[in-house]
């Protein structure tokens, strides 16, 4: 992976640029800040992953962990007990009926079965005030992905989620006053 270049496709100034190692990456996380790991292959990364992090220096709290994939999240959230694991979930609306799949409190079960720290759903699914306090009475937190419109913002903000990705940071922050 580290002898593809991978910057060629986006402007000749990145020609020659590959990807960097996580074990590189982890190296810049500042003091007192976080970073969050997506984990997008199956759970037998994780003994790699737990080396990489314990080598790193970083303490549990600058580590957050995000998955997909159940077993993998729920299986991350055993090695790493001391840092936030949240299970990514998406959310399908049926058309005909409206109602959403798999539902809210299916994915706050599951989350508690997996026994990880939180979820991280999509915002344009059945985010409102009423699911994050759910959430939050079961004692999980709720982010969202991927909000990119002030509109989106407000209301996901409104509704009382814990963290907010987006892939436009300053925008959001300028357009809300943050």
């Amino acid at each position: 992976m580290k002898d593809l270049e991978v910057g060629s496709w986006k402007s000749p100034d990145y020609e020659g640029e590959s990807l960097p190692l996580l074990e590189e990456v982890l190296q810049h996380v500042p003091d007192g800040k976080q970073i969050f790991i997506e984990i997008k292959c199956p759970k037998e990364v994780l003994p790699y992953l737990k080396q990489v992090v314990q080598e790193s220096g970083l303490l549990a709290q600058q580590t957050v962990f995000i998955a997909f994939d159940w077993e993998t999240i729920r299986q991350t959230k055993l090695i790493f007990p001391s840092s936030a694991c949240y299970w990514l979930s998406g959310f399908k609306q049926d058309k005909t009926s409206g109602t959403w799949e798999p539902s809210a409190a299916e994915v706050l079960e599951r989350a508690l079965e997996a026994k990880v720290d939180g979820v991280d759903v999509s915002h344009s699914g059945p985010v409102s005030a009423q699911f994050v306090a759910a959430a939050h009475e079961k004692g999980l937190e709720v982010h969202v992905y991927t909000v990119n419109e002030i509109a989106d913002a407000r209301r996901v903000m409104k509704a009382g989620v814990d963290g907010i990705t987006t892939d436009r940071p300053l925008f959001l922050r300028e357009q809300l006053g943050l």
